[in-house]
């Protein structure tokens, strides 16, 4: 585990150790409770049978846990950022930065709570500077506003701090949608999504999600959601990487090839515009 130290302050991991053992293990196990667990989903089943604590009924994410991977990104690199604000609920701010190839890499997470915006700004631009890193712009939503539009409201307190956040607007379940199919295998079978593994926070609370009983496509309220949210945003602010097959090459002499010349962009395969003369 990596608890928050300040909430932990005495937490000491090499106290702790976990042992797995597998059915195999206990050389007294019933045959007839081994053919009940054959009998569960395959979610329940995957945990008390062969101990899967990844996938669990009722999981929001159940590819979260393939996008873990570790990138060296040069530091002149510019970052983007995401933000889920909160000052009782926790808070988060992400930096980002968009690969060359389309996908997206989560590289560090902030967590913050009982912070006033303007102390979130300015401790922002110190990890920003202190990291050397250049943040171009933030996406999120601050979620607290005034109600009748008079008044300075969080986000326009960011900005005279110097963190401009551009609010980013949508149906919550369009948002998931759309973050499920950053989540989808690409042509490598690496998802358009990729999350440093120092970002714990991120890493361990998306795979915990719950979807909402009364609507799966939404998650359950009252949960560790500020990073889904704020990726959700980020992500619905950036167009995804358009996975295009590959081309398939054909022989000089190949009707392939033939077709490759006849049929080229803009022009129509039936009709006399397709006719050579």
């Amino acid at each position: 585990k990596n608890p928050d130290p300040s909430e932990f302050p005495s937490y000491d991991p090499s106290q702790y150790h976990f042992i797995g053992v597998r059915m195999e293990d206990n050389p007294y196990t019933d045959p007839r409770y081994v053919n009940n667990l054959a009998t569960l989903g395959k979610e329940r089943r995957d945990m008390y049978r062969f101990g899967n604590r990844d996938t669990f009924p009722g999981q929001f994410f159940k590819r979260f846990q393939m996008v873990a991977r570790q990138i060296n990104v040069p530091i002149e690199v510019p970052r983007i950022g995401a933000i889920r604000f909160g000052y009782n609920r926790p808070g988060v701010f992400l930096w980002c930065v968009p690969l060359p190839d389309g996908r997206l890499y989560i590289e560090k997470e902030l967590t913050f709570s009982e912070m006033a915006p303007a102390d979130v700004a300015i401790l922002v631009r110190a990890h920003t500077a202190t990291l050397g890193w250049q943040l171009t712009i933030a996406y999120g939503t601050c979620d607290i506003q005034d109600g009748d539009g008079l008044g300075e409201d969080t986000q326009e307190t960011l900005a005279k701090f110097e963190l401009p956040v551009e609010a980013v607007k949508h149906d919550p379940v369009n948002g998931w949608m759309h973050m499920r199919h950053w989540l989808r295998p690409m042509e490598d079978d690496l998802p358009a999504l990729v999350v440093n593994l120092d970002c714990v926070h991120t890493l361990k609370t998306i795979p915990q999600l719950l979807e909402d009983p009364e609507n799966p496509d939404n998650i359950l309220k009252g949960q560790a959601d500020e990073c889904a949210i704020a990726i959700r945003h980020l992500l619905m602010a950036r167009p995804h990487p358009m996975d295009f097959p590959k081309e398939e090459e054909y022989p000089d002499d190949a009707v392939g090839r033939l077709k490759d010349e006849l049929v080229t962009p803009g022009r129509y395969v039936l009709g006399t515009h397709n006719v050579h003369r």
